[in-house]
């Protein structure tokens, strides 16, 4: 009977802990935004998509840009060749805004979206909606295409932060 109720007490401790409480007691999980996914050699790490700066009518977003990050960890590099968007093809745009394919390594990440500084993707798409899962397709010259499922959202701070990953359909 001891057990049983030491048990119990245990038990309701740990889901006490794992919804919340950690941080009362200094424990701290990092909360990624976005799409984490590893497939073809290639690692996404998160990946959203975000209203494009200064294009919104009415409040709402008519442009929207993605943002993550890129890795090899099979290989030592590839070129992003292009990228669709909720199937609308996107516009790759690279430092100093010219067109072009993107160069991934396995030796950094190649950041996309985050700041002036880094390549651009977007994609003009108004029926595009905050709070929903759009499907992306990356184009590699070597990897071929790579589709996820990419969340959107109004803010790369939140917000409430979004994990997932995604079934790639056995590649």
């Amino acid at each position: 009977m001891v057990a049983v109720l030491a048990a119990a007490i245990f038990g309701v401790g740990l889901l006490w802990f794992h919804n919340g409480a950690e941080s009362l007691v200094g424990v701290h999980q990092v909360a990624s935004v976005g799409l984490q996914q590893r497939t073809h050699g290639l690692e996404a790490l998160d990946m959203y998509l975000v209203p494009a700066a200064g294009t919104t009518a009415g409040g709402a977003a008519t442009s929207w840009g993605l943002a993550g990050a890129l890795i090899v960890t099979n290989g030592t590099h590839d070129q992003l060749l292009s990228v669709s968007i909720d199937g609308r093809p996107a516009v790759i745009t690279t430092p100093p805004g010219a067109p072009g394919a993107i160069t991934v390594t396995a030796a950094r990440l190649t950041d996309l979206g985050f700041t002036a500084r880094d390549p651009q993707v977007t994609v003009d798409d108004p029926a595009i909606q905050a709070g929903s899962v759009v499907p992306v397709t990356l184009t590699f010259a070597h990897r071929g295409d790579v589709h996820v499922s990419t969340p959107v959202i109004t803010s790369p701070s939140g917000p409430d932060p979004v994990v997932r990953t995604l079934d790639t359909g056995g590649r």
